[in-house]
Formats: structure tokens, C-alpha cells, sequence
């Protein structure tokens, strides 16, 4: 799933947040962006990425959101989920509805 990975490339100041530590363009950097995304929107706010891993991922409460975020955010790219990965775990915490609609509550 690493087969187009980019050189480093000049990050828009106010994006900075969703770049990868490696900066590049690459499946995994974009597994990160969607793990920064994520973050987000369970805690209201951006990740803090100057904290220990461990006291970053202490602000998600719910665990299984903590893993399948920290799992994306992982700083060695090759452990990062591919898209496919992200999205079987993503499914998996959305309960289906009545409907068979999947919904999620992520605050």
C-alpha cells in the first residue's frame, strides 16, 4: 500500500496539524490526516502532538476510539492502517440502526 510516496513537500502553516511527522505524500500520511480528522472530532479540538503518546490518547475516553485513532496517528508509517483497515474498524464501532443505517457519536 506504499507504492507513490512523494518528497518532502512545503505544508501550508495553518494544515500543519494533518501533516505526518515523515512528510510526504503518501497512503500512510493520509492514514495520519484521517487520524488527526478523527482526533478531532471525538475531543473537539486538534492533537497536541508535542505530548507523550500515551497522555495524548488519555483525552479520548471512549477505548475503542482511542485505539483505532492511535493506531492512524502511529509515527512509524508502516504500522498505520491501510484505508481498508481504517474503514472495517470504523464500521465496527458504528451500531446499526432499525434502518440498517450506521451512525456515529463521536463527542
Amino acid at each position: 500500500h506504499e507504492a507513490h510516496t512523494h518528497t518532502p513537500f512545503d505544508f501550508p502553516d495553518d494544515k500543519r496539524e494533518y501533516c505526518a511527522p515523515e512528510a510526504t505524500f503518501s497512503f500512510a500520511s493520509d492514514m495520519f490526516s484521517v487520524g488527526v480528522t478523527l482526533f478531532e472530532m471525538a475531543t473537539g479540538h486538534l492533537p497536541d502532538m508535542s505530548l507523550a503518546r500515551d497522555e495524548l490518547m488519555s483525552t479520548i475516553s471512549d477505548l475503542a476510539k482511542r485505539e483505532l485513532i492511535s493506531f492512524a496517528l502511529h509515527d512509524d508509517p508502516s504500522k498505520r492502517p491501510t484505508a481498508e483497515e481504517l474503514l472495517h474498524k470504523l464500521t465496527s464501532l458504528a451500531p446499526s440502526s432499525a434502518s440498517g443505517r450506521r451512525t456515529w457519536t463521536w463527542r
